[in-house]
């Protein structure tokens, strides 16, 4: 996916400054969506006592690592919209590379690839407070800003297109899942552990 970002592209001067647009529209619309999860958090928490929100959360954090590591299958909840390539001719590059970052750190607007990201939103609305929401969502949003970063400094130092780092890294893809679901395990098994030992 990295490889379609229009910021991504080749290193060049513009698109440097396109690049910081986008990080700055992923993090505005990544404390947008901390503050709307936590607002609901804040009320589904009043509603919800705190043994059966470390209850649900542990054990759709232990489902969630089973689908990562594809013990078990299921659909994710999520839009199937992509941001249109027509904003870079309405808008201009700087806005488009701003309001594309704003729309992705947002999150719910555009397809979501990885379960971590509904983990983060339960972890959000069942159990955190306000700061913690807040901060959750600014490291999913940091999370989907990274490889636009990395591919552009890439670019920037060799040159070469983003679109052939992405090849290399994609290789490697089936890490990042094992990965996500030995800590979503993790986090499940000390989450319910805190259910049975308030």
């Amino acid at each position: 996916m990295v490889g379609t970002i229009v910021p991504a592209g080749s290193g060049k001067r513009g698109e440097i400054y396109m690049v910081a647009l986008y990080v700055l529209g992923a993090l505005v619309g990544g404390l947008v969506l901390g503050a709307v999860l936590t607002f609901t958090g804040e009320v589904v928490q009043q509603l919800v006592h705190w043994p059966l929100s470390c209850l649900l959360l542990g054990t759709f954090f232990l489902l969630a690592s089973a689908r990562e590591v594809e013990i078990v299958s299921f659909r994710l909840p999520q839009s199937r919209w992509q941001v249109p390539r027509a904003w870079l001719y309405g808008f201009g590059d700087y806005l488009a590379a701003f309001l594309f970052g704003g729309v992705l750190g947002a999150a719910f607007f555009t397809p979501v690839v990885c379960i971590s990201f509904y983990a983060i939103v339960a972890w959000i609305v069942l159990g955190a407070g306000k700061t913690m929401g807040i901060l959750l969502a600014l490291v999913y949003a940091a999370g989907r800003i990274s490889p636009v970063v990395y591919f552009s400094a890439v670019a920037a130092k060799t040159g070469r297109r983003s679109i052939l780092s992405v090849r290399a890294v994609d290789r490697h893809r089936s890490l990042v899942f094992v990965l996500n679901g030995i800590l979503l395990a993790a986090l499940g098994s000390l989450v319910l552990a805190k259910a049975w030992n308030p």
